[in-house]
């Protein structure tokens, strides 16, 4: 799946005929009251991943554990096509997500900007162990080793 990312949805004007959707970073928008998203949900010609990314995962969401769970829960009630969640928030809240939003598909994610994990399949295998619709790794390969081993974990796994 292809997603073209913003932060405000007024500044992507125009979207190439090839991505599949549009991810919407509310972490880092200007006004991300329930009423704008949901006018943008109703009105987006694809189909939308919201996301609240936390701060420790590269984003700006500094609100508690429970604050951001509450918060999701809200967003999700809106119904967006997709909802991307860091995989290692509490497992009890990522099993419930899924079955209690059927119209969402919940994406779970891991964000490493330091470099690759020791080992991507024992990641792949945690994750996988919460049903999810996909699982996104995203790793900043320092090295043309660990490049290539990312390269390679994705031919594995292609889904």
């Amino acid at each position: 799946m292809l997603f073209a990312t913003q932060a405000n949805p007024d500044d992507l004007p125009s979207l190439p005929s090839s991505i599949d959707g549009v991810e919407w970073r509310l972490d880092l928008a200007r006004d991300p009251s329930l009423k704008r998203i949901a006018d943008y949900l109703a009105k987006s010609p694809v189909p939308v991943m919201l996301t609240l990314r936390h701060h420790s995962h590269g984003g700006n969401y500094r609100g508690t554990v429970q604050e951001r769970e509450s918060m999701i829960l809200e967003l999700l009630k809106l119904k967006p096509a997709y909802f991307d969640a860091e995989w290692d928030m509490r497992p009890e809240f990522l099993k419930d997500l899924s079955k209690s939003f059927p119209a969402t598909r919940v994406v779970l994610s891991y964000h490493n900007f330091d470099g690759i994990p020791d080992s991507l399949e024992a990641l792949y295998k945690k994750m996988s162990a919460i049903e999810a619709f996909a699982y996104k790794i995203a790793i900043a390969p320092k090295t043309a080793t660990e490049a290539l081993q990312a390269l390679l974990f994705s031919k594995q796994h292609p889904q």
